[in-house]
């Protein structure tokens, strides 16, 4: 199912990777062998944005990263519809010019409330700049009336996790599942509506889902909501998203303050070690069972994220099923990646919007991506 959000979150980490540049001889993920940097032109980042979403680009016929030319009647395809240009841009908005003197595609990052006709966008800009502002996050809003359409897919960019929350769930989930979606207790398989008895049997999934008190508890509900919605039961996207459905949470084992799941997926601290106690106490209900080894694991989850953050997410897949995963194994480390894609990941802080009376110098460069 295409995710524009996971697009989004795709865009945003690699225009704040180090190593990313703008070429459009390298522009499908290559390696510029001048500079060490992967890169892209604008178009071909408009296209891996929305690869590493999930949408079906071969399907809507561009099996290739397509060009400022031809990437309009995909964009149509893929369900994405034109607004107004002179209107509110919002987060995800594709924004395109195309004349005898330009040719330039981007996404918005954000724009201030109430502004109309521009905001504030992302892309690979120009490789007439250095290397750090080819490919990046603009920190001044877009000329009006530069670029002339706009285009818009529907439900746009959701709420995004942090890497360091998603860490710490993980850590948890590590000592619960080894984060390995499809393995039941014990290895142990019973009935959805098994009652949970304490004896070791009836735990499913990467939170170990149980039925405390009832046949029809969270891992019945699990079942029937994860199927209902077009996923096995061990499919770990299908898992996260009825995490999110669920929304179950302690808040009076709250550590740190919040009171919904909610409110700790949108949390912005960076202490691993905190989020992972608010974790256990509040969604798990066991305040500080093996906390320093959910710890540790997440921390080491992090340090994993953190450098292969700027890889493309098709590069990992869940790995389920009902045996045990190797602790810091390539399988565990892939699922944690796919995790962390799923819940849309690494989202650094907002640049520091400044405004500038005339155009950036990339955007006075003419040039065609071709």
């Amino acid at each position: 199912m295409p995710n524009l959000t996971q697009s989004y979150s795709w865009a945003v980490t690699q225009c704040n990777a180090e190593n990313v540049g703008y070429s459009e001889t390298y522009r499908n993920q290559q390696v510029d062998p001048s500079t060490g940097a992967t890169c892209y032109d604008c178009s071909s980042f408009i296209w891996y944005a929305l690869q590493a979403g999930g949408f079906d680009l071969a399907s809507a016929g561009s099996a290739t990263a397509f060009t400022t030319s031809t990437m309009l009647p995909v964009l149509s395809s893929l369900g994405f519809v034109e607004q107004d240009i002179n209107g509110q841009w919002l987060p995800g908005d594709i924004v395109w010019v195309e004349s005898a003197t330009v040719q330039h595609t981007e996404m918005v990052y954000r724009s201030d409330a109430g502004t109309l006709m521009t905001g504030y966008t992302m892309g690979a800009h120009s490789d007439s700049v250095p290397l750090a502002e080819q490919v990046s996050i603009n920190t001044f809003q877009t000329t009006p009336g530069y670029y002339t359409r706009l285009f818009r897919y529907p439900g746009g960019v959701g709420t995004t996790v942090s890497a360091y929350v998603i860490a710490a769930m993980c850590g948890c989930f590590k000592r619960e599942s080894g984060v390995n979606p499809g393995i039941w207790e014990s290895l142990i398989p019973t009935t959805w509506d098994h009652e949970y008895n304490y004896d070791g049997i009836g735990g499913y999934g990467l939170g170990q889902w149980t039925n405390v008190g009832t046949p029809y508890g969270r891992c019945y509900n699990l079942h029937v909501w994860v199927t209902s919605n077009g996923y096995s039961d061990g499919d770990g996207n299908g898992q996260l998203a009825f995490l999110i459905h669920e929304n179950y949470w302690s808040a009076s084992n709250s550590i740190l303050g919040y009171a919904t799941l909610s409110d700790f997926l949108s949390s912005t601290s960076t202490d691993i070690d905190a989020l992972t106690a608010e974790f256990l106490a509040c969604w798990e209900g066991v305040p500080g069972n093996a906390l320093a080894e959910r710890q540790e694991a997440a921390r080491a989850f992090y340090s994993y994220i953190d450098a292969h953050k700027t890889e493309p997410s098709s590069n990992w897949n869940w790995t389920s099923g009902n045996f045990y995963l190797g602790y810091l194994s390539n399988e565990q480390y892939a699922n944690v990646m796919c995790a962390y894609w799923f819940l849309n990941g690494y989202v650094p802080p907002a640049p520091d919007p400044k405004k500038r009376k005339g155009l950036p110098i990339w955007m006075m460069i003419r040039y065609y991506n071709k």
